[in-house]
């Protein structure tokens, strides 16, 4: 049992200088396997109970929880409040990961998809639905998908 908290630990440890999501979930395992250790008294099922729920929880946990960040809207910022609610149209293709909008008058902007799995093309219209630091979040104006920020921060 205390072998696997030191896993643990290890793992927390190491996570907090990469910052990957990998060693968490192997930390979680490592927990999960020391819970466990008192009702498996020969190692090998220790470490076959560690090997299954790292596998699980890299490829089902890992995921999910990327999927569930990407998804946060952070808090809107009280700079550039115009800025929300405009229209812009794409001039390099907007995806999760980036992209370039022009909102008209000469004023481009880095811009990402709201949605991860959502992509705009060139030429098509966004709508701006918050700033996120040097970068706009757009999406599709024909769907309401995002809340109004109206708030203070």
């Amino acid at each position: 049992m205390v072998f696997w908290l030191i896993i643990a630990i290890a793992a927390v440890a190491g996570e907090m200088f990469t910052l990957s999501f990998y060693l968490i979930y192997e930390a979680a395992a490592a927990v999960v396997t020391g819970l466990l250790a008192p009702l498996l008294p020969v190692f090998f099922l220790q470490v076959l109970v560690f090997l299954v729920a790292s596998v699980l929880s890299v490829f089902v946990l890992r995921p999910a929880t990327i999927n569930y960040l990407l998804r946060m809207k952070p808090r809107p910022t009280t700079q550039y409040p115009d800025l929300v609610g405009r229209h812009a149209t794409v001039r390099e293709e907007v995806t999760a990961t980036g992209g370039l909008i022009d909102l008209g008058g000469g004023e481009f902007w880095s811009a990402r998809s709201l949605m991860p799995d959502r992509a705009f093309a060139v030429g098509s219209r966004v709508e701006v639905a918050f700033r996120d630091g040097v970068r706009l979040v757009v999406d599709d104006p024909s769907l309401d998908a995002h809340p109004s920020h109206t708030g203070n921060t």
